[in-house]
């Protein structure tokens, strides 16, 4: 990685970037974030007004200090991705620019880009800005935490202070899920695998990461926020590496149609499934009166039929999430297609629409954009290759015990297994 000389903590921001900046370091701010994080690209903030609530979204400013086309940020395209295999991080950018000068960290004056939005109580969205800031995060806080205050009423002392921020955002957090709903959002039952290892990096526990209030409330206000950015860029004409998710293929749909009816669900007529909104009450129906279990293997039938999501120069819309138009910016510390939109927006804030840069920026769009969807393909293969070499090894430690397991599914030549503490396995019949 390459070495950095910029100061650690500078009061002097106008020495790296000299674009006028809003200073909210006095607005009540924090991060919201796994206990392990480290780079911390968001940061919220909230105000309850008569007609709704202001909710701001903090993005770290990454781009003040990597500029577009610089050796950092060619290296960091060629990465596109941070990669977070079981127990560690690949970063997309070098540890010194990722989890300590961008990163939101506490306590710390830092650049940002906000997102300011005002949101009725209907979850209509009445106003939107965005502009380069200056924060101050009063507060480090993790899922586990906000989840133990939302779902159970137990807090932190050291929490105290922002208890009613958090309430306000569990609020408009369910209003915005509803939303999202309304408008044929598809919600899949899905977890992931975390395994625990000890200090000699051997696998000792696995846990299964449930979503919690919290970890819904940050996915819907970075989804927002990622929603107004979008169409602001879309609108004004701006180049943008858009996140496009296709409907799925008469293909994928006549053999979900088949799975389901071989699992002996009740099936629809193909042609209900092809718009968004058809294939979302599809969904909703069969789960109902299904157990968690069963939800999540419905969930899985339904994900196969899937088109994958990709990147593009060019909006084609987001089927998955039921929008005309969606990129993302809220995460450009670990991800290039944000890490790219912001140089765009930079770029106006700078010097306008009109911009000779902009032209250049387009360009580097067309085809920078493949080779992200490429890079983000390539890092989730090799975190799932990980998490499977540590669960093998985390199973062969109990080869001789005996356990109780739950039959997940079921095919002409196997029985799929999980054992009560998170083991996968198959049972030839």
């Amino acid at each position: 990685f390459y070495d950095f000389s910029l100061p650690d903590n500078t009061k002097n921001f106008s020495a790296l970037d000299s674009h006028e900046r809003r200073d909210l370091r006095d607005l009540k701010t924090f991060t919201i974030d796994p206990v392990q994080a480290k780079d911390l690209d968001d940061a919220v903030s909230i105000e309850r007004r008569s007609d709704g609530y202001r909710l701001y979204v903090h993005i770290a400013d990454v781009d003040a200090y990597v500029p577009f086309k610089s050796e950092v940020f060619v290296e960091a395209m060629k990465r596109g991705t941070s990669c977070y295999p079981s127990h560690f991080v690949l970063p997309m950018l070098p540890n010194r620019l990722s989890n300590e000068l961008c990163s939101l960290n506490e306590h710390e004056s830092k650049l940002a880009k906000t997102i300011m939005l005002d949101v009725s109580y209907a979850g209509e969205v009445l106003d939107m800005q965005v502009f380069p800031s200056l924060i101050c995060s009063d507060k480090k806080m993790s899922y586990d935490q906000v989840n133990l205050f939302l779902e159970r009423n137990v807090m932190r002392e050291d929490y105290l202070p922002f208890q009613q921020d958090l309430l306000a955002m569990n609020e408009l957090s369910q209003i915005l899920q509803s939303r999202k709903f309304k408008r044929g959002y598809l919600a899949f039952e899905t977890s992931e695998l975390e395994v625990i290892l000890n200090s000699a990096e051997i696998p000792v526990e696995v846990k299964e990461e449930v979503m919690g209030p919290a970890n819904r409330m940050i996915e819907n206000f970075m989804l927002l926020a990622n929603e107004a950015v979008t169409d602001y860029c879309y609108f004004l004409g701006l180049p943008f590496v858009y996140r496009n998710h296709e409907a799925p293929s008469l293909n994928k749909l006549y053999s979900l149609l088949d799975t389901m009816k071989k699992a002996r669900f009740r099936v629809r007529k193909l042609e209900e499934l092809r718009n968004q909104k058809g294939y979302q009450m599809y969904l909703r129906s069969v789960f109902q009166n299904c157990s968690m279990e069963e939800r999540k293997y419905i969930s899985g039938i339904f994900l196969r039929s899937m088109e994958r999501a990709c990147y593009g120069d060019s909006c084609f819309g987001h089927f998955g999430l039921a929008l005309e138009r969606y990129a993302t910016v809220t995460s450009p510390i670990r991800r290039g297609s944000d890490l790219f939109n912001h140089a765009v927006l930079s770029e106006f804030f700078a010097h306008g629409i009109d911009s000779l840069k902009m032209d250049e920026l387009r360009e580097y769009a067309s085809l920078v954009a493949p080779h992200l969807a490429e890079r983000e393909m390539a890092a989730e293969y090799f975190e799932k290759d990980v998490q499977n070499y540590l669960l093998q090894k985390y199973a062969n430690q109990y080869l001789d015990c005996t356990f109780m397991a739950t039959v997940e599914f079921v095919t002409k030549e196997s029985l799929y297994i999980r054992t009560d503490n998170n083991i996968w396995g198959i049972l030839p019949l």
